[in-house]
């Protein structure tokens, strides 16, 4: 899916909170995908965690974000991806630990492969240098968009 990005709670929340450090970089990225005429993905479980302390509902974004419920298809890709992630760990340390359960992360990341969205925006750096780089070694079919960085530093251009 060219053209299509799903934007993470902590993308949301800097996008909302006009405190954060994030809030004009979440502007900018925002403004950016409006522009360019993306696919803006709201993952249900990204809902669910932003309504914990807020209503996206309610914000003047809300009518721009496309749905996207978590399906069985997701479920099962989530939980293949945090196995193989645990097995792994678990070879690395030499022990086998408790199974995780399957966090959000991994089911927002099973989202944006089975869906075939180009970008997933977020904040949240550890998501990407420790679920995504360790699920995907070699070859991720998705983009990690950190907006600690400007839209024309992720994309290379000039606006």
């Amino acid at each position: 899916m060219s053209n299509s990005v799903l934007l993470d709670t902590s993308f949301l929340i800097a996008l909302r909170n006009d405190k954060s450090d994030l809030n004009s970089l979440a502007k900018e990225y925002f403004d950016y995908f409006m522009q360019e005429k993306y696919n803006i993905w709201l993952s249900a479980i990204v809902l669910a965690e932003f309504n914990i302390k807020d209503k996206l509902e309610i914000t003047p974004v809300y009518p721009f974000l496309k749905p996207l419920p978590f399906l069985n298809d997701h479920a099962i890709l989530a939980a293949k991806k945090q196995r193989h992630r645990h097995e792994s760990s678990s070879k690395e340390s030499g022990k086998q630990g408790e199974r995780d359960s399957v966090k959000d992360d991994f089911k927002i990341i099973a989202q944006v492969e089975h869906s075939g969205i180009s970008f997933l925006a977020s904040s949240d750096t550890k998501m990407n240098t420790q679920i995504i780089k360790s699920i995907y070694p070699t070859h991720c079919p998705f983009k990690f968009l950190d907006i600690h960085f400007a839209p024309n530093v992720s994309f290379g251009e000039l606006f």
